[in-house]
């Protein structure tokens, strides 16, 4: 799942921005994706070198195994946020004619990684729940643990040979800074929770947002 640095970079490559142009829209925009589905899976193996200063001679390697999914197709939502603190430097509008006809090439995360405008951008209308009303999400990142609030796992029948993962829960970075010489730092950490294909029931949460759309129960952060 692409997380909130990568979509507001996706976003500041559509627009024309680069990293430093885009430092104040992690704090304006919010945002998520929903991984609608894909056509399969793929094992990617990495060899990492980190060079050291006090003795460059000797780098230490690692191999990473980096899963893949091959034809990925998302839903990717963006609001901009009531942030007073925020100088607004962007509108609805130039989100919109920014996707439908990018500054530069789209990719989510990596350039070897673009990606293909498959629908028309457009604004829709998010409402707020009506109650607190247990719900199903999968697919998405939730901006918090999920074992707060966990009512169980969605009851469906399991074929012969199916593979499924569970909730993951980390700490990501939602911005960074830009230094005077281009090294990114996080200027904000938040716990966060990435649910895979097995969907989880939240209880007793009201700050979601409801796409009636999708008939969709959207967080963004």
């Amino acid at each position: 799942m692409p997380t909130k640095t990568t979509l507001i970079g996706l976003l500041g490559a559509a627009i024309g921005r680069d990293e430093t142009e885009i430092e104040s829209l992690y704090a304006l925009i919010q945002t998520n994706a929903f991984l609608e589905r894909y056509s399969g899976t793929a094992n990617d193996l990495w060899l990492i070198t980190k060079v050291k200063l006090d003795d460059l001679n000797k780098p230490e390697s690692s191999l990473v195994t980096r899963e893949m999914l091959f034809e990925p197709n998302y839903t990717i939502y963006y609001i901009i946020a009531s942030n007073p603190e925020v100088e607004k430097n962007i509108e609805y509008s130039d989100i919109i004619s920014a996707f439908n006809d990018p500054e530069f090439p789209l990719t989510l995360g990596r350039s070897d990684e673009m990606i293909e405008v498959l629908d028309k951008s457009r604004t829709i209308e998010l409402t707020s729940p009506h109650s607190d009303k247990a719900h199903y999400s999968k697919n998405t990142v939730l901006p918090f643990n999920y074992k707060d609030y966990f009512g169980g796992y969605e009851k469906v029948r399991i074929q012969k040979g199916y593979t499924f993962n569970l909730p993951q829960i980390t700490s990501i970075p939602t911005g960074f800074n830009i230094g005077p010489t281009g090294i990114r730092k996080p200027s904000s950490v938040q716990q966060v929770t990435l649910v895979y294909d097995t969907a989880i029931k939240i209880v007793n949460r009201q700050d979601g947002l409801v796409d009636n759309e999708d008939q969709r129960y959207i967080y963004v952060y």
